[in-house]
C-alpha cells in the first residue's frame, strides 16, 4: 500500500510539474506577443513621427529650391512620404479616435505636390499661389509635428503601453492615460478643422469638385423625421429597440444633409451618418467601432460588401480595390453598364473583418456624379488600342471604361492591364481618339493594392 501511495505521490508531482511547466511556457509566450506587438506599435508610431520630420523637411526645400530638377524630386518625395506617414496612421490602434481630418489632410497634401511636380516636368512654373500653399502645408505640418511630440511626451510620462489601448472591447472605456492619449490624437485632428485646405487643383481629392452640383437627380426634399427613418432604415434599426438617436442637425455642402448620431445601449461607440435633405440618400456613415481580430478571409469580405450594397439598392456594382488597414479592409466599388467600368461612380465601403459589419460608408463620389451617359461606340478596336501600348508591356486584360480626370470631365478609354519589367501598370486610351489619357503603377503588397 505504501508503495502505491508513493507511486501516486510521484504521479501527482510529476502533473504538478508538468502543469506548472505548460503554465509557464504559455504565459511566455503570450508575453512575447505581446511585446512584439507592442513593438510593432511604437516603431508605427515613430516612423510616422519621422515621416512628418521629412515632410517638414521636404516642403522646405521645395520652398526654397530654385531648380526645377530639384524641385520635382522635393514635390515627389513629399508626395511618397505624405502616404507613407497615413498608412503608418492606419497602423496604430485608435480605432475610437476620429482621425479622418488627418487622413485627409495627408492625401491632399502628397496628392497636390504631386500634380505639382507633374506640371515641373512639363515645363510649368511654380504660380504665386501655388508657392503661397506649399507655405501653409509646411506650417500646418509643423504644428502636427509638434502635437506628434505632445503625445509622445504624454506616452513616456504616463509610461503608457500602446497594447493596452488596442485590446479594448467595444464596451469597455479607456484608462486615464488612454484617454490621455486619445485626447492627444484628437486634438491634433481638431486643429486641422478649419485649416485643412481647400485646394482648386486638377486631382481626386480636389475639394473644387464639391463646388458643382450633383449629377444625379436626387428626389424630392424630406423632413428631419424622414431622415431619420431612412437612417434607421439603413442601419437595420427600424422597428428595434436598444438604441436612441441624440441628435439630428442640418449641413451644408453641395448635397445639404441631416447629421444624424445614434447611440446603441451595448455599443460605447456612436453612429453618425448623413442623409441627404433631398431623396432622403446616405451620404456616408462611420462607426469608430475596433475590431479585435480578423476571422473572414478576402473573398468572403468583399462578398459581404457586394451583399449589402445590393441590398442598399446598389446595383451593379464591382470591387476595383482593397487595403487591409489593422482588422479592417477597405474596399472600393463602382459601377459596370453594358460591361463598362464607370469609375466616377465610386462608392467605398470599410468592413470589420471579425464579423463582417460595415463600419463605414461613403456613397458622395457615387452621388455627385452618376448620370445617364450616352458613350458612342468605339473608334478603336481593342486589340488597336493594346497596340498603342508599351511594346515590351505584357497584356493581360483589355476593357472599356469611363475615368474621371478631376475637373468634371469625363474620357470613354480602354483600360490596357500588362506588366513591365514584373511591374504592373493600368494605361488609359481614349476609346475615340487613340491618346493615352492616364498612366497608373498598381503596387501590390500585404494590406492590398494602390495604384498611383
Amino acid at each position: 500500500m505504501d508503495g502505491r501511495k508513493a507511486t501516486a505521490l510521484a504521479l501527482a508531482l510529476l502533473l504538478l510539474v508538468v502543469a506548472g511547466h505548460w503554465v509557464w511556457q504559455n504565459q511566455r509566450r503570450m508575453r512575447a506577443a505581446e511585446y512584439a506587438l507592442e513593438a510593432n506599435y511604437q516603431r508605427a508610431f515613430f516612423d510616422m513621427l519621422e515621416n512628418m520630420e521629412n515632410l517638414d523637411c521636404l516642403l522646405g526645400k521645395s520652398l526654397a529650391s530654385n531648380s526645377r530638377g530639384q524641385r520635382i524630386m522635393t514635390l515627389t518625395g513629399i508626395w511618397h512620404e505624405a502616404e507613407r506617414a497615413r498608412g503608418n496612421m492606419g497602423c496604430l490602434p485608435l480605432g475610437m479616435v476620429n482621425l479622418m481630418r488627418s487622413q485627409q489632410y495627408l492625401a491632399q497634401l502628397g496628392d497636390y505636390c504631386r500634380l505639382l511636380a507633374q506640371r515641373q516636368a512639363r515645363d510649368q512654373d511654380l504660380a504665386a499661389e501655388e508657392w503661397q500653399q506649399l507655405c501653409r502645408f509646411h506650417q500646418q505640418t509643423r504644428d502636427i509635428q509638434d502635437g506628434l511630440r505632445e503625445v509622445l511626451a504624454g506616452i513616456r510620462e504616463e509610461d503608457l503601453k500602446w497594447r493596452s489601448f488596442a485590446a479594448l472591447k467595444r464596451d469597455q472605456r479607456l484608462t486615464p492615460a488612454g484617454q490621455s492619449l486619445a485626447d492627444g490624437f484628437g486634438r491634433i485632428d481638431e486643429g486641422l478643422r478649419d485649416q485643412v485646405p481647400t485646394l482648386t487643383y486638377d486631382g481626386p481629392f480636389s475639394d473644387h469638385m464639391e463646388e458643382r452640383e450633383p449629377m444625379m437627380a436626387l428626389g424630392e426634399r424630406i423632413s428631419k423625421e424622414e431622415a431619420r427613418d431612412r437612417a434607421l432604415e439603413f442601419l437595420d434599426l427600424k422597428g428595434r429597440s436598444g438604441y436612441r438617436i441624440e441628435k439630428t442637425t442640418k449641413t451644408r455642402g453641395r448635397i445639404p444633409a441631416y447629421n444624424i448620431v445614434i447611440q446603441r445601449e451595448k455599443d460605447t461607440s456612436p453612429i453618425a451618418l448623413d442623409v441627404s435633405q433631398q431623396g432622403g440618400h446616405i451620404l456616408w456613415m462611420l462607426t469608430s467601432c475596433t475590431p479585435r481580430e480578423s476571422t473572414l478571409s478576402l473573398s468572403q469580405a468583399v462578398a459581404k460588401g457586394e451583399e449589402f450594397l445590393e441590398k442598399k439598392g446598389y446595383k451593379n456594382m464591382v470591387p476595383t480595390g482593397t487595403i487591409v488597414e489593422g482588422n479592417q479592409l477597405s474596399l472600393s466599388f463602382v459601377r459596370r453598364e453594358e460591361g463598362v467600368i464607370m469609375y466616377p461612380d465610386l462608392i467605398k465601403l470599410t468592413l470589420a473583418l471579425d464579423n463582417g459589419e460595415i463600419v463605414a460608408f461613403d456613397a458622395l463620389g457615387y452621388l455627385m456624379c452618376h448620370h445617364q451617359r450616352d458613350l458612342p461606340p468605339p473608334v478603336l478596336k481593342a486589340e488597336e488600342a493594346e497596340k498603342m501600348v508599351c511594346q515590351q508591356m505584357e497584356i493581360q486584360q483589355t476593357r472599356l471604361a469611363v475615368i474621371p480626370l478631376g475637373t468634371w470631365e469625363e474620357r470613354f478609354c480602354y483600360e490596357v492591364r500588362g506588366k513591365v519589367n514584373g511591374d504592373t501598370y493600368l494605361v488609359y486610351i481614349n476609346a475615340l481618339t487613340g491618346e493615352e489619357e492616364e498612366l497608373l503603377q498598381l503596387l501590390e503588397t500585404e494590406a492590398g493594392t494602390r495604384a498611383i
